[in-house]
């Protein structure tokens, strides 16, 4: 949870620029979308900077650029003079138009492509052929053909993230006792290069699930990393996403202090053997963007009227995205896994057969008695039948499929800590509050259950 200070603002204009102040109610702070400074609100002390960088028109600079514009769905990709756009790579549509480039394209750092567009189809075929339900089109040349590699376009944050946790530490002293703790902490600590992506055509989800990547990689944007490869230009500046920042950077700060608290990080701190957090409040504050982009390989696969990403890390080589069913593949695992239920169920169809044709007399031979039998194992396999077809349909129904969603969640904070500073202890206050014993179920049972704890004294 975040907690901010919601105290309204002294002034309504910047005092750097002198525009209007806008409270943004995501990071709670004063905002001036002319300059991007970020105000404290009440104070107008300066908290961050999150500045636009696009401009009207382009540079010289940007002259050697084009503009690829998908006639279909709208997105506009960049590369160089000499790259020639075939297909859309968000919508494989091949109706796209080259022109001038309209406005100012120069990130200010980029991460070079190390996976090829080989090792790119490679992985991406292992990882399909994982999934039993894939359809197999999606291996089909036409599909790899349009596996594309874009630079795709991020805003990387700087913060210093403030967090408050409260809770119970436990020093665990032997199987059966414990020493309980209060805790209530208050800590500073950075994080650094916390990416946030910048295109709105594509998912956020699926960008958090290639992370993480190597930063340490990160060097001064240059023309040279750009042939061959298109280069999606930013369609949302990082004022555009202080909901979402806010969200993961407030996470991170309820991440880290469980993570500090537990590890015993600060001098002198004690190192609990478990902690359960009651609580964990947090804010940022010293925001600063960097604008970057990273290499991914794209694909947009088409598949029954809907429209399906997926995303190859073009450092890590990490693979990610949501795969469509194959009704055919789907029926086939279901069929697999029933199969108890199905062979059982044609047992009793053939056997209901056989005593069915000998009742009805085909068998003239037989006494009385073989027929009575007969009658009594047919009327048995009928009745048979009669639960176990339901049985078969349900048992298919309720087969649980394979998850094809392979969409992973965002690396966690210590993926983005700043490790050029120490995290700051503020306050502590750490109070001993008694001793534990395990409770057991079955006290005078070798088989006992533990229970929980209860404080003794």
């Amino acid at each position: 949870m975040a907690i901010w200070d919601t105290a309204a603002t002294v002034s309504l204009n910047c005092p750097s620029c002198g525009d209007a102040l806008r409270f943004d109610s995501a990071i709670k702070a004063s905002v001036c979308r002319s300059c991007g400074n970020v105000y404290e609100p009440g104070t107008l002390n300066v908290t961050g900077k999150l500045k636009f960088v696009d401009v009207n028109n382009a540079s010289e600079e940007e002259e050697n650029k084009r503009e690829y514009v998908c006639g279909s769905c709208g997105a506009t990709v960049v590369t160089d003079e000499n790259t020639a756009a075939t297909f859309c790579a968000f919508c494989g549509s091949p109706s796209v138009m080259g022109r001038r480039l309209a406005k100012e394209f120069r990130p200010d750092s980029i991460i070079p492509f190390k996976v090829t567009r080989e090792e790119a189809v490679k992985k991406f075929t292992e990882w399909v052929k994982t999934n039993k339900l894939a359809p197999k089109d999606m291996l089909s040349k036409n599909t790899l053909n349009k596996i594309t590699g874009l630079y795709v376009p991020f805003w990387l944050l700087n913060a210093d993230c403030h967090a408050f946790v409260t809770g119970m530490g436990f020093l665990q002293e032997s199987a059966e006792h414990r020493s309980a703790f209060s805790i209530s902490r208050k800590m500073i600590f950075k994080v650094k290069n916390v990416p946030f992506d910048g295109c709105l055509k594509i998912s956020n989800f699926l960008m958090n699930a290639i992370e993480p990547f190597d930063f340490s990689e990160l060097c001064p944007y240059d023309d040279a990393y750009l042939p061959g490869y298109y280069a999606d230009r930013y369609d949302r500046n990082a004022l555009d996403l202080t909901e979402v920042i806010d969200i993961r950077l407030s996470k991170y700060a309820s991440q880290a202090g469980d993570l500090f608290v537990k590890s015993g990080k600060f001098d002198d701190d004690i190192k609990y053997t478990s902690v359960i957090t009651d609580s964990t409040e947090s804010y940022v504050k010293n925001l600063s963007q960097s604008y970057a982009l990273l290499p991914v390989w794209f694909l947009n696969y088409e598949y029954n009227g809907d429209s399906y990403q997926i995303a190859i890390n073009g450092q890590t080589g990490k693979v990610s995205g949501e795969l469509p069913r194959s009704k055919v593949s789907e029926l086939k695992f279901k069929i697999v896994k029933s199969a108890p239920s199905v062979a059982l169920f044609a047992v009793n169809l053939i056997l209901a057969i056989v005593f069915l044709i000998m009742v009805t007399g085909v068998y003239t031979d037989y006494i009385d008695a073989a027929h009575t039998i007969s009658y009594s194992l047919a009327a048995f396999f009928f009745f048979a039948l009669c639960v176990t077809g339901p049985m078969m349909i349900k048992k298919i129904h309720a087969v649980d499929l394979e998850s094809i969603d392979q969409l992973e969640k965002a690396p966690d904070v210590s993926e983005y800590f700043d490790f050029s500073t120490t995290p700051k202890l503020v306050s502590k206050d750490d109070k001993f509050i008694g001793v534990q014993v395990r409770l057991y179920s079955n006290e005078n049972s070798r088989d006992r259950e533990p229970l929980g704890w209860t404080f003794v004294g």
